[in-house]
């Protein structure tokens, strides 16, 4: 059968995700990291600016520079300040010792119908000065149809963009809308598709960040659904009931009408006047290409041992390589097969086009160290495959874990860490060392402080040193780092502990919050000779 997929590249951009709004590095380098792919595959996507990044020199060069007429600069509708300040209007953030879900100030229903109207004049008159021109769409996770009819009877805004249902999450919750696709909002409630022509807004709205869609067939009829989580119950011929976990709210669904067409003969026999963008692929030749893959990634090798490590690339060309960090140029060596790799190398890869460009440098940490031993702890791990990583065993896997909290290589708990190791004979340990991650945005922080015990063996262990960390912000959001103890002495075993925090610390976007997760990844045993 024949299906037809639509897909929306839709990248909603913010200086800052709290108040007061603070320019984040990471968050500008991600968003310039994005625009390159979109462009490197040569797809349209739409970029929905946050009042404080549209105001903020250094996104409109970056959007200006780097995106193509293809692409569409938006509005991304939550609330900050300045732009209350603007509008002369009342902000209703405040400041607390605890997090802030901020739902009832950065969104438009937390404001009067008329205040989110001079909400609306103040951004549209800003984003035209920056731009030259109104925005087409505006998308928010929170919309409300005062903003919605205002902003496209005004200012001739085409389309709306709103989130998916959710449970509890960012402090509210939306339940029970549209299940999928695009609607026109009803004047009464804008997560809802109208009834009637006449009670419509005149804006297609899509539903963003879709959950797991559902087609089944059951008792000769098919349904499609979304639902965040629950149960799926057959109910005989009454149709099929869907219920949350908790059991308050059920739908029933019976058999539906079929479906009508997706496009209508008008749109088929010319589409060029309701499509305001190409979504054709389009090469271009003026970003660079990708870099090289390096296989394995990041990644610990049994001490003792070689390993080898093969490179990628999906363009023609030639890849050169440095082994000790530096940036590879013209000069560096050139990859002709497997690199032999004998002792702790920082591999760093660059691939060089025949028309000039070069890609950006891909680097890659190899560790060579112990991981014959046995582990034990009492730590519960969470319960989600992603962050359990097999268990305790997991920390002498040999992937390492990456800046992505979900690439399945970190082992999460909401407890201290415990982990008491026994070698197989009693070795000469010149350190020891544990990986761990930082998203405090993510309610991820490094420890409090680590502790080390070492001895003869696990029953006869004493604290040999302690490692208390920063309690400030990393130098960037999103950080793993490895933190080693030296040892110089001779042991049959071990037992590391990391202290996590009782509550996340005032620095953390979820300061206050009692659920601090501790992540880690791989334990790092350096022998005094291999």
């Amino acid at each position: 059968m024949k299906k037809t997929v639509i897909v929306n590249i839709y990248n909603f951009i913010r200086k800052s995700h709290e108040e007061p709004s603070r320019f984040i590095q990471d968050d500008f380098d991600t968003i310039q990291k994005q625009i390159q792919v979109v462009r490197q595959y040569g797809l349209p996507a739409t970029y929905a600016l946050k009042y404080d990044a549209l105001t903020d020199g250094r996104y409109q060069k970056l959007l200006r520079e780097n995106t193509d007429p293809q692409d569409e600069i938006s509005a991304w509708w939550e609330i900050t300040r300045e732009l209350c300040e603007k509008a002369g209007v009342r902000f209703r953030g405040k400041v607390t010792e605890e997090f802030d879900e901020r739902v009832n100030s950065a969104y438009s229903i937390g404001y009067e119908p008329e205040e989110r109207r001079r909400l609306v004049d103040a951004y549209m008159d800003t984003f035209r000065e920056v731009f030259g021109r109104y925005p087409q769409s505006i998308g928010s996770w929170v919309l409300d149809t005062v903003t919605l009819e205002y902003a496209a009877r005004k200012y001739g805004i085409t389309a709306g963009a709103t989130c998916r249902d959710q449970i509890g999450t960012d402090g509210f919750t939306l339940w029970g809308g549209y299940p999928n696709g695009v609607y026109y909002p009803s004047r009464l409630n804008e997560n809802l598709p109208s009834q009637a022509v006449e009670n419509q807004l005149p804006v297609p709205v899509f539903r963003r960040a879709d959950g797991t869609r559902i087609e089944m067939e059951h008792e000769g009829f098919a349904y499609h659904l979304t639902v965040e989580r629950g149960t799926v119950t057959k109910a005989g011929a009454e149709g099929v009931c869907i219920a949350p976990v908790d059991g308050k709210i059920s739908l029933r669904l019976a058999d539906a009408a079929p479906a009508g067409p997706l496009y209508t003969p008008q749109y088929l026999q010319d589409p060029a006047p309701l499509d305001r963008v190409g979504t054709a692929w389009k090469p271009t030749d003026r970003i660079p290409p990708f870099p090289p893959e390096m296989c394995p990634a990041t990644c610990i090798f049994p001490s003792g041992t070689q390993a080898e490590v093969t490179l990628h690339t999906r363009q023609e060309g030639v890849v050169r390589y440095t082994t000790d960090g530096s940036v590879p140029d013209e000069h560096a060596p050139v990859y002709t097969g497997p690199i032999t790799l004998r002792e702790d190398t920082e591999l760093s890869v660059r691939l060089f086009l025949p028309d000039g460009r070069c890609s950006e440098v891909a680097r890659a940490r190899y560790r060579f160290v112990l991981t014959e031993m046995e582990l034990q702890s009492h730590t519960r791990f969470a319960p989600r495959a992603v962050f359990s990583r097999g268990g305790i065993r997991g920390l002498l896997a040999p992937r390492r874990g990456s800046c992505d909290y979900l690439c399945g290589e970190w082992l999460g708990t909401l407890q201290d860490l415990d982990v008491t190791a026994v070698l197989p004979h009693p070795r000469e340990i010149e350190s020891i060392g544990l990986g761990f991650l930082s998203h405090h945005r993510s309610g991820i922080v490094f420890p409090e402080y680590i502790e080390l015990f070492t001895g003869p063996d696990a029953a006869n262990l004493t604290l040999k040193d302690t490692l208390r960390l920063p309690c400030a912000p990393c130098e960037r959001e999103i950080v793993k780092k490895d933190f080693v103890f030296p040892v110089g002495e001779t042991l049959g075993s071990f037992r590391v502990v990391a202290r996590r925090y009782a509550r996340m610390p005032a620095w953390c976007a979820y300061k206050g919050v009692p659920d601090v997760f501790t992540m880690a990844d791989t334990l790092l045993v350096k022998p005094k000779d291999p």
